[in-house]
């Protein structure tokens, strides 16, 4: 008997404790101004998109997390991969513009101008990089990231052109 008298008083003392703690953690809360909770990453750059004002530290957050990012070679989040394919696709539906008017207007000289100059600042990057890659180690781990690139784009063509020309044959 004497060992569930001490177990109930055991019990109460316990919540008296957990209850006087909470009180006086409610207290010290009450007495400190309120931190402003940060924003997430991924809010601060939908925000900074949209043009919104940041504060100096948040645009230092986001800058720095930009540049990590850049350096590690992480994978694209889910909203710069659907920007980064809706860019692509404005791009080539204005390049499919410009060549159905270049059929029927003197557009054609445009069409090549443009092509030209695109050629010329492809060219320039490519010598560019392949020059940095010498010698610093930074600009050499950004080339290595370029061809793994180019080859996962080269294998994914040609995944979805075999499964094109699998669905030619079934058909």
């Amino acid at each position: 008997m004497v060992f569930s008298s001490f177990k109930r008083d055991s019990k109460y003392k316990r919540r008296r404790r957990r209850a006087y703690q909470k009180k006086q953690r409610d207290k010290k809360k009450a007495s400190q101004r309120s931190k402003p909770r940060k924003r997430s990453l991924e809010k601060l750059a939908r925000l900074d998109k949209a043009g919104a004002h940041l504060t100096p530290e948040e645009a230092e957050r986001l800058a720095a997390y930009k540049q990590r990012k850049a350096e590690a070679g992480l994978p694209l989040t889910l909203e710069e991969s659907e920007w980064l394919e809706a860019h692509r696709n404005r791009k080539k539906a204005a390049l499919k513009d410009l060549k159905a008017r270049a059929e029927t207007d003197p557009a054609a000289a445009e069409l090549a101008q443009q092509r030209a100059q695109q050629s010329e600042v492809v060219k320039k990057s490519r010598q560019k990089m392949y020059a940095d890659a010498a010698g610093d180690p930074e600009a050499q781990a950004q080339y290595e990231r370029f061809l793994a690139t180019r080859r996962e784009n080269y294998h994914r063509k040609k995944q979805t052109e075999q499964v094109r020309g699998e669905r030619s044959t079934l058909a």
